[in-house]
């Protein structure tokens, strides 16, 4: 059972987390605006020990193996969250990472990623969680870039689709950002597989899955041709930039 119960522990790490909320609200309005890391108010959470709070004391950390879905830490994510949505968020990612490697890891694992997390500052997250909004190879029309998929064995599909944007809603001051809407987006793609199969999919403006059912084809690549795009969006969020947030391939493996 967890309790709920607020100790002078908890008290203290709400205040240091509520001594931070000016900083990173004075710089919130900019990074929302710039997209990206908010690196350096992370550099600061890590200086101050916030990213031992998840790890559990005997790998050196502060926390016990459910520390990640305790309450002290996530009443500081609340309370940074309220100055920064960006940076909670980034603090989150890496609670939750620590919380997988303590349920799911190996005690190797556990010893030599959560002595690097105490050590010497290491911060983790799941892959795929971000998309860097001025990453090279997302910039501008992206028409003809391929993305490649290797699965770890033949794959018999018979679903694909794609978020065909960049899925998120970011505030500032009250104000939305839609990236979504002020980024390009995806409207149609070529899904290729091993035997030369082909099937094009629509895109409409839609942030969810847009799902397409296809013959049932086995493979063990998949190629994600973008064939077009849309112009960027307008207004305070508009960015020139093609992203996709998420790719679904379902299907069983023939293994």
């Amino acid at each position: 059972m967890i309790s709920f119960t607020p100790t002078p522990e908890h008290a203290e790490w709400v205040q240091k987390a509520e001594r931070l909320k000016p900083i990173f609200a004075e710089r919130a309005r900019a990074l929302d605006e710039r997209g990206g890391s908010p690196e350096e108010n992370m550099a600061i959470l890590r200086d101050e020990g916030f990213h031992k709070l998840v790890v559990p004391a005997e790998y050196g950390g502060l926390g016990t193996e459910a520390a990640w879905c305790a309450f002290t830490p996530h009443a500081v994510i609340e309370t940074l969250a309220s100055a920064c949505a960006n940076t909670a968020w980034g603090l989150l990612s890496h609670f939750h990472g620590i919380g997988l490697i303590v349920g799911l890891g190996s005690e190797e694992q556990r010893r030599r990623i959560l002595t690097d997390v105490v050590e010497n500052g290491a911060m983790v997250a799941t892959v795929g969680s971000e998309v860097r909004a001025r990453e090279k190879d997302t910039v501008g029309d992206a028409t003809g870039m391929v993305l490649t998929f290797r699965l770890d064995q033949p794959t018999k599909l018979n679903r694909v689709g794609l978020v065909n944007g960049y899925s998120k809603i970011a505030y500032s001051n009250g104000r939305a950002f839609d990236w979504y809407l002020g980024n390009r987006r995806v409207l149609s793609v070529d899904w290729i597989f091993d035997d030369g199969t082909t099937v094009t999919q629509q895109l409409g403006t839609n942030r969810a899955m847009q799902q397409q059912r296809i013959k049932p084809v086995t493979t063990g690549v998949v190629r994600l041709k973008i064939t077009s795009v849309s112009p960027p969006g307008k207004g305070r969020a508009a960015r020139n930039d093609t992203a996709i947030s998420e790719v679904l391939l379902l299907g069983r493996t023939t293994a």
